[in-house]
């Protein structure tokens, strides 16, 4: 699924000084692999465990510290408020369905940017959606008309917590 993602989002996490959220960390892989992607992005990832932002941050370190320089881990957030401090991102993957597209993480998409996001019941039917803001909100057009959005496969994830608030 990391791959899938990668794929999905590689266009918009190679521009130029992207920035780029991974909500839902776990153990930086995918952070890592955005910043090897993009040297000159600037990759958030945040989970709301505080156990796994530290072994996020001890594996980056781990393998390669230069990472860190283009990587920020904050302590533990609240994925369904994403991280608004380096909003708004070019690149948005949430590893966690979340039972309806999160406000929050819509309003820190730029316009043009993507997100890939698992929705659905947690034990029900999911489907890994994509997410394109196509119009901003000083546009004048209602929500719904912001963002296009795509099923592109069925899935099945653990929820995506509401938890700690940043």
């Amino acid at each position: 699924m990391h791959a899938h993602a990668l794929d999905t989002l590689v266009n918009e996490a190679s521009r130029d000084s992207a920035r780029v959220l991974d909500v839902g960390i776990g153990s930086g892989y995918l952070c890592a692999a955005f910043a090897r992607l993009n040297p000159t992005a600037h990759i958030t990832g945040i989970d709301v465990i505080p156990e796994l932002v530290t072994l996020s941050r001890a594996n980056i370190l781990k393998e390669d510290p230069t990472l860190m320089d283009h990587v920020e881990i904050p302590e533990a957030c609240n994925g369904w408020k994403g991280y608004l401090k380096n909003a708004p991102y070019d690149a948005i993957h949430v590893g966690a369905a979340a039972a309806r597209l999160p406000t929050d993480l819509l309003e820190q998409l730029k316009v043009g940017g993507k997100m890939v996001i698992p929705v659905g019941p947690d034990g029900g039917d999911q489907m890994l959606v994509q997410v394109v803001r196509t119009k901003g909100a000083k546009s004048g057009a209602p929500v719904e008309e912001q963002y296009e959005v795509t099923n592109l496969m069925g899935v099945r994830y653990v929820p995506l917590v509401d938890g700690v608030a940043e």
